[in-house]
């Protein structure tokens, strides 16, 4: 629930204009599937033939997992942030792709792995709604 709220908090940077992210987590029961999410961008006005920055969500408990993380997504091209919490530390990987579900699917089950690898989780991701 504490994930849910913090996926919501940095969802809530792009209500205004954008569309909020998805959760890809197999027990959150607001689990959206990444195809309904790239609808809901289209819907919202936003060009699915131009690349968007996608945000994707992590968390790690300690600095090192999140300093790891940060340099492998980066030598991958992924612009990383990193950010310590009350109880444990935020990466989000934005990477500019045009929104294809399955691309991002596949992104996502990569980043799944690298969070669970260093004890971490992958909480979803998020992108702004790119005009025609």
């Amino acid at each position: 629930m504490l994930k849910n709220m913090r996926r919501f908090s940095l969802s809530a940077l792009f209500i205004l204009g954008s569309l909020a992210g998805c959760s890809r987590e197999a027990s959150d029961p607001d689990d959206v599937p990444d195809s309904v999410v790239v609808d809901n961008l289209r819907e919202a006005g936003s060009d699915l033939s131009r690349p968007h920055a996608i945000d994707f969500n992590l968390y790690v408990p300690t600095e090192d997992a999140a300093t790891k993380i940060e340099k492998q997504l980066g030598a991958q091209g992924f612009e990383v942030i990193v950010d310590q919490n009350d109880e444990d530390w935020s990466v989000t990987a934005t990477k500019k792709m045009v929104p294809d579900p399955d691309e991002i699917t596949k992104v996502g089950n990569s980043l799944r792995k690298l969070a669970e690898a260093e004890g971490g989780e992958y909480d979803g991701w998020g992108a702004a709604v790119v005009p025609q």
